[in-house]
């Protein structure tokens, strides 16, 4: 948003409070980046074409933080986007209170810049390198940078006298683009994935504060860290932790390193009380469960695992119980749902799309049968063998999505290089150092066949 507007701004009279007033209506107001108001402003002035929701959805951060605040709070900073002048909003959505420092410095990738240039003729501000804790840019792995590495002087001055246009070059002529700077810090390539993983579902509406806590609970207790009554074994949590990200990679994200009973990282594994930044979520997420799909995975089940014992508690399903007293045949029952899943199967590893990693989760919902296999697949010995054998880890997933990206590179009249392949495959982060060395092996048997 900040892109189109100072694209607007620099038109015609270049004054700052000429062209607030012909934008907004008024006169003195900020474009904030991440949770800008007046929005309502805009749409009725025909700067933009699409409505409150979409501009609040696509081109701000809301969605990051809607999942971790309340119904309550959501609906208050989503009302003082569209018709508010900006007091407030950070107060309610819980980012003035955090113990969070985010800067305000607009960042960009270098990468970026260079295929915007191409693909569009300028570059321009993109809305995921701004999200709080971003480091690198998700797609390119490029270090993003607010700073001219050959002057170090600053890209952009964001303030109220300024509607910074996206540059190609720093002031002194610097081209931006040629300032890639690849980032090997392993953590901060997966923690800038999973901001952006996550903001990606916020924006799709799959995340809800509300079942964060039993999922958090329910992780711990897999990894022996807390016990069925819910008592966390804190030092172990603050040892795994700290082992898990240094001080430097939290400093420089703004995130303080949590000590003593009630650091952050103590209260947000509790019953919660009050919001927290999305940050510090996204923090614990990678933590524990080292990818945001895995977290995904448990977190649908707590939910559909809610749903289920929702509807049976109601009042409904108590008066009307149980019909006919039936007794399941669980051999027949076993044989008819093995043959469903293995038709699933079937069709999601021949399928000529990007391969779908092979869960319980995945083929449950595909048969329509998810509730059945987790709650009752000990009854279904076939049907968990059949699982058994195919169900795919991390690792096994992305050999598929290897081997499906190079072939698909090849038939499309692509040379299979390292990072196309990568790109084509989805893959952002790689799951250990053997899946590093099988995409470079796999990339020279291709290339060898080729030149053949």
């Amino acid at each position: 948003m900040v892109s189109a507007l100072a694209r607007r701004a620099n038109t015609g009279d270049k004054r700052i409070k000429p062209s607030i007033r012909r934008l907004f209506g008024f006169g003195h107001k900020k474009a904030s980046v991440d949770l800008p108001s007046s929005i309502g402003m805009l749409t009725a002035n025909k700067v933009f074409t699409m409505s409150n929701e979409q501009l609040i959805q696509d081109h701000t951060i809301y969605p990051l933080f809607h999942p971790f605040i309340s119904e309550a709070q959501a609906t208050k900073v989503f009302t003082a986007m569209i018709n508010g002048r900006g007091s407030g909003i950070h107060l309610t959505a819980g980012i003035m209170a955090s113990v969070v420092r985010h800067k305000q410095n607009l960042k960009l990738c270098p990468g970026c810049v260079y295929d915007d240039y191409t693909d569009y003729g300028e570059p321009y501000w993109h809305i995921n390198h701004q999200l709080p804790g971003m480091l690198v840019c998700s797609k390119h792995f490029d270090k993003l940078i607010s700073y001219c590495s050959v002057c170090g002087v600053e890209l952009t001055v964001h303030n109220e006298s300024s509607l910074p246009l996206c540059p190609s070059h720093c002031r002194y002529g610097h081209d931006l683009a040629g300032q890639a700077v690849k980032m090997h810090d392993d953590k901060a390539q997966l923690l800038s994935c999973g901001i952006t993983r996550v903001y990606e579902l916020g924006r799709s509406g799959a995340l809800n504060h509300r079942n964060f806590h039993q999922v958090f609970q329910h992780r711990l207790i897999q990894l022996g860290l807390c016990s069925s009554k819910g008592r966390v074994e804190q030092a172990q949590v603050f040892q795994m932790f700290n082992r898990f990200y240094s001080s430097e990679l939290l400093s420089s994200i703004g995130v303080p390193s949590p000590i003593g009973v009630e650091s952050w990282l103590v209260c947000i594994l509790r019953v919660p009380r009050r919001s927290f930044h999305p940050l510090l979520h996204i923090l614990v997420i990678l933590c524990l469960w080292q990818d945001v799909d895995r977290f995904m995975d448990d977190y649908t089940n707590v939910k559909e695992r809610n749903t289920s014992m929702y509807k049976r508690c109601s009042p409904v399903q108590r008066r009307t119980g149980r019909s006919g007293g039936n007794r399941v045949d669980w051999g027949k029952r076993d044989k008819n749902i093995a043959r469903s899943i293995n038709n699933a199967i079937l069709e999601l590893r021949s399928s000529l799309e990007k391969p779908d990693r092979l869960t319980v989760l995945k083929i449950g919902k595909r048969i329509n049968q998810l509730a059945l296999l987790e709650r009752h697949l000990d009854k279904m010995p076939l049907s968990k063998a059949i699982l058994d054998m195919n169900i795919e880890s991390i690792e096994q997933n992305q050999i598929r999505k290897i081997e499906w990206a190079i072939n698909t590179l090849i038939l499309d009249g692509h040379v299979p290089v390292r990072w196309r392949v990568l790109r084509k495959a989805g893959i952002r982060v790689l799951a250990s150092i053997e899946i590093d060395t099988y995409v470079d092996s796999k990339i020279n048997e291709a290339t060898v066949k080729i030149v053949a």
